[in-house]
């Protein structure tokens, strides 16, 4: 039997290479690749500066804020140089200001002497205020004399009304506002009485009393009731709001009134009335009887007219009684209000 000899053809290197290339898969390539770029990029990264340039002795960093102390510092602070030129400056102008203001010393001296006076004192040692004259806005040229009765003139203690001037401890006005003392008469009464309370001081007592057919006497609120009151603010104050309530109306009855003002035992009495009614002799008399010379009584009359050197009946009562008697021309009162 003969057997068959199979001839197989020589293996060569390059059939080997190009079988074994035509075995790798496709992904096998893609890894050798990347593999190969990765270990290029990490060859590159080595080679970089580690140091930032410009700043040498400093660490490198990849991210964040960098510090710099001493820059910052110098931001801060001013330079030493700057400081010392401020302070020439300041000096120079502190010499400036100091050559124009003079020393005290080259001033002269002043001589300030304070007025001798020692108060009184009352409780504990606690000082009492003396009570000063307020000043009226109220005075007008008086038409008995033609002259205001001087401020300046008046003493401590002395007032004055219708230019007729006194001083004591208690005052009491007599007013009249019946009808005939309407208008003019009553609006120059009212300021000349206002004006003559206002220069009492608080040690002095004082009482007001409109008069017609019947007499109302003032009340206040600080002590109701009572007979006389200071000359305080408040009192004054109030005293004057009370005038300016009173307006003229009916009759006059001059006695009743009179008698009223007297037994309040006042050292000055102001009796103002227009004297259209007077009074009998014997009512005189008994006028002065009841005042039995405690009481100065001061009548002052209004009239149309100049005064009549004639006797009367109120000048007869201020010369029984220590007064002073005055005439005011109506006529005169209502020439100066135009």
């Amino acid at each position: 039997m003969h057997s068959k000899r199979i001839l197989l053809p020589p293996l060569t290197r390059p059939l080997e290479t190009e079988t074994v290339l035509t075995a790798l898969p496709g992904w096998g390539t893609s890894v050798v690749f990347h593999i190969a770029l990765f270990m290029l990029i990490a060859f590159c990264l080595r080679s970089c500066v580690r140091e930032m340039p410009g700043a040498p002795g400093e660490s490198f960093r990849n991210a964040g804020i960098q510090l710099r102390e001493r820059e910052s510092q110098t931001e801060i602070d001013q330079p030493e140089s700057d400081f010392r030129e401020l302070s020439h400056a300041d000096a120079a102008l502190r010499s400036d200001v100091a050559a124009s203001v003079p020393e005290v010393s080259e001033a002269p001296p002043v001589d300030i002497r304070l007025p001798d006076r020692t108060l009184p004192t009352i409780g504990a040692g606690v000082p009492v205020l003396p009570e000063v004259a307020m000043p009226s806005v109220d005075d007008i040229v008086s038409p008995a004399t033609g002259t205001p009765a001087s401020r300046s003139t008046l003493q401590t203690g002395e007032t004055s009304f219708v230019d007729i001037r006194d001083s004591g401890s208690r005052f009491v006005y007599l007013i009249d506002c019946s009808g005939s003392m309407y208008e003019a008469p009553m609006q120059y009464a009212r300021r000349q009485l206002k004006s003559s309370i206002r220069r009492l001081t608080r040690q002095q007592q004082f009482q007001i009393i409109f008069y017609n057919n019947s007499s109302r006497m003032m009340t206040l609120k600080s002590r109701p009731g009572a007979d006389m009151y200071r000359a305080t603010t408040l009192n004054v104050t109030d005293a004057c709001d009370f005038v300016n309530r009173i307006q003229p109306d009916g009759g006059t009855s001059h006695l009743p009134a009179l008698r009223r003002a007297l037994r309040l035992a006042p050292e000055v009495l102001f009796f103002l009335t227009d004297a259209e009614t007077r009074l009998a002799a014997g009512e005189i008399d008994a006028v002065k009887r009841l005042n039995n010379g405690r009481s100065r009584v001061h009548c002052i009359q209004f009239g149309e007219g100049p005064e009549l050197q004639v006797p009367n009946w109120l000048r007869q009562i201020a010369a029984q009684n220590d007064g002073q008697y005055r005439h005011v021309d109506v006529k005169r009162i209502d020439d100066s209000r135009r």
